[in-house]
């Protein structure tokens, strides 16, 4: 058996690890397994003595995933900011190979209040956190899981996450995991 991965993206804030929660939590698939990429990742970095560059434990989470001939739903950003830039690479996109991504949109109000409650991350809140920015780092990674999607011939699913379709939302993603595993 291959494993299929579908990649959950959207900014930092979007909802992305509520909703993965949520799903997992209300209807309890058997077949799929959750990943929090970035907890994981930061999981690693903090355990290893040695400190490799970055790339090393991203590479080591992508082999685990395809290795394990198991099906999961993973978590992360494909677009990143960084000192006001925006910074992707598709490579490990390529690597891990999802059949699908799902892509969470949040209305900026929203996200930035999502940001400033979360206390489940350390993300610190930001200056940056204002709304045109949250709108155009959004446009800029749906773009862009476009892009990679169109690339690897994987489909894509956009999620609309306010608190009045958070239940639509977990159907959506119900049916849309039950045509993959």
């Amino acid at each position: 058996m291959a494993s299929n991965l579908i990649q959950l993206v959207g900014i930092p804030g979007s909802g992305k690890s509520y909703l993965l929660r949520e799903y997992f939590s209300q209807y309890k698939p058997q077949d799929v397994k959750p990943f929090e990429f970035g907890q994981r990742l930061r999981e690693l970095r903090e355990k290893d003595l040695n400190q490799h560059p970055i790339d090393f434990y991203i590479v080591s989470l992508i082999n685990e995933l395809i290795s394990a001939q198991e099906n999961y739903v993973i978590s992360s950003h494909l677009v990143h900011r960084e000192n006001d830039n925006y910074v992707w690479d598709f490579k490990y996109d390529r690597m891990a190979d999802a059949v699908a991504y799902v892509h969470i949109i949040t209305p900026p109000r929203q996200l930035h209040r999502q940001r400033s409650s979360d206390n489940t991350s350390k993300r610190k809140i930001r200056s940056i956190d204002i709304m045109e920015v949250l709108e155009e780092h959004q446009k800029i990674s749906l773009e862009k899981t476009a892009e990679i999607a169109k690339e690897l011939s994987s489909d894509l699913l956009v999620i609309y996450n306010t608190p009045k379709r958070f239940q639509k939302n977990l159907e959506l993603l119900d049916q849309y995991f039950h045509h993959y595993f």
